[in-house]
């Protein structure tokens, strides 16, 4: 299964059978379960069932006439600009990664960024939804002066290595062997160096400015500022508000979850951690008769996708992740950025912690600024929620890329 909205594919199905015409499924992580009939041979007529919610979905044979989308904004060739395929290594665990450097035809000496993607595997452009975010601001970048390098994450696309077992500070040291890869070429070896990183791209950013003296600058495009796990709670409640759930319910649910958090974060190892939140959320579940159980799903179920979705490699990090750590101890030029409508990061949550942070490192260099209607994609949204991502024609606000093209020539 694959899931746009969710920017995640390649979901495996646990469990699946098919008698006297019965279609029954089960997919573990995302508490997803469906159950339908084949009828004479052409349609299959069901129900889907995930957490709380249900509702009709039936399949018909044929092969759908798929139109390609066409973003207004995405580039087309000729460019005015040289493109160059690139590999680089990291050499903290071999990892190689490749991606498109970007350089403008016409200037010296010009700055260089690299662009950093939000979490789960992303190609070089961020592509999600039929939006390319990374490509459209590579190629406004490019335009006004600026040199851009994109890559894949590792494990997507041409980069090697492996995605789903790696952390964000894994992630930091491929950003590193980004910024060695550029200082290393005799042909730019006079370009300042900065790092644009979008999401959880705004967390690490951060993380390799400190630990990277050559990093001249950085941009936060909807990063985080407060501590991880309040992060993604405001996340849940916000986006789970856009989607019209109950408040009493989504109470339940923040605070089953901020449970299971600090569980997380207070265990010492995945086995650990395992055990204390298979007993915390079956006592949850048994508590709160309005964590009811999706149809075709029983209690063990439930606890299994919860556990496969929040005691990850991945998530462990995160949920512990205090980003005011590190910008606490930046020096170097900031500009963070975030959107009015972002349900994802919330603005006024994320910038005020950014900017106390920065303050409190004495720097004197940094703008810290919400802009009005976008959404936590950088679009000119109505509601900012996620699933109105794709049927918003425009990639990437021209407001929001002027301000970060003038910020970075003015330095």
């Amino acid at each position: 299964m694959d899931s746009p909205d969710q920017q995640v594919s390649g979901i495996p199905v646990d469990e699946f059978t098919f008698v006297d015409n019965k279609v029954n499924l089960k997919i573990v992580a995302g508490n997803f379960s469906y159950s339908g009939e084949l009828i004479d041979d052409e349609f299959i007529l069901g129900e889907f069932n995930q957490n709380a919610m249900s509702d009709s979905l039936n399949f018909m044979r044929g092969l759908p006439k798929i139109e390609q989308i066409k973003r207004p904004q995405n580039p087309v060739p000729p460019f005015n600009y040289t493109s160059e395929e690139v590999t680089f290594l990291n050499e903290v665990d071999g990892v190689t990664l490749a991606g498109t450097l970007t350089l403008p035809n016409k200037k010296k000496n010009y700055p260089i960024v690299i662009l950093i993607s939000g979490s789960g595997p992303q190609d070089r452009n961020e592509t999600a939804l039929g939006h390319q975010p990374f490509l459209v601001l590579s190629d406004y970048l490019t335009n006004n002066g600026i040199g851009v390098l994109r890559f894949d994450d590792r494990g997507v696309g041409k980069s090697t290595g492996v995605h789903i077992t790696s952390t964000s500070f894994d992630f930091a040291n491929d950003v590193s062997a980004a910024v060695d890869y550029i200082k290393k070429r005799k042909d730019l070896k006079q370009s300042s160096i900065g790092l644009i990183g979008h999401s959880e791209g705004g967390l690490i950013a951060p993380i390799v400015a400190n630990n990277n003296k050559v990093v001249d600058f950085i941009v936060m495009l909807a990063g985080p500022g407060v501590p991880c796990d309040e992060l993604l709670l405001k996340q849940q409640e916000l986006v789970s508000k856009s989607m019209g759930l109950d408040d009493a319910y989504i109470e339940d649910i923040i605070r089953v979850n901020k449970g299971a958090f600090d569980i997380i974060k207070a265990s010492e190892n995945r086995p650990d951690a395992e055990i204390k939140l298979r007993a915390y959320l079956g006592a949850a579940i048994d508590e709160n008769p309005a964590l009811r159980l999706p149809p075709g799903q029983d209690k063990n179920d439930v606890i299994n996708g919860q556990i496969n979705q929040l005691n990850t490699i991945w998530m462990r990090y995160f949920l512990k992740h205090e980003p005011a750590k590190y910008l606490e101890h930046l020096k170097c030029p900031v500009l963070a950025l975030n959107g009015s409508k972002d349900l994802q990061v919330s603005p006024k949550e994320n910038l005020a912690a950014i900017n106390e942070a920065l303050k409190k490192a004495g720097n004197t260099d940094y703008r810290v600024e919400e802009i009005e209607g976008l959404n936590h994609l950088f679009q000119t949204a109505e509601t900012g929620a996620v699933s109105e991502y794709q049927t918003i024609d425009e990639t990437f606000s021209p407001e929001a890329m002027a301000i970060i093209s003038k910020w970075i020539l003015k330095l």
